[in-house]
């Protein structure tokens, strides 16, 4: 049982070490200052950093979007789309 509890407590640790360790990155990285002052006026971006991740997740989710674009008229799809609209 001692096994058990060490091993589940290592686990723990681990993932809790994964989740720290995964969600950010450090980095260096050199940037156009004309760029990140346009993402700061026009944004709601108050510091570089916060400048380059709005950037980063509108790049990704229009990424994300040209990707569904390349499957119109590639997937099967069946359904009534009027019975799915009559509980809006």
């Amino acid at each position: 049982m001692r096994q058990f509890k060490l091993f589940s407590l290592f686990f723990d640790v681990y993932r809790f070490f994964i989740f720290v360790c995964m969600k950010t990155t450090r980095t260096n990285i050199v940037l156009r200052d004309d760029l990140i002052e346009d993402i700061m006026r026009f944004g709601q971006a108050k510091t570089k950093r916060e400048a380059v991740e709005e950037a980063l997740i509108y790049h990704a989710n229009w990424l994300k979007r040209q990707k569904l674009r390349s499957l119109r008229g590639k997937i099967k799809w069946e359904g009534d789309l009027m019975k799915m609209r009559e509980g809006k």
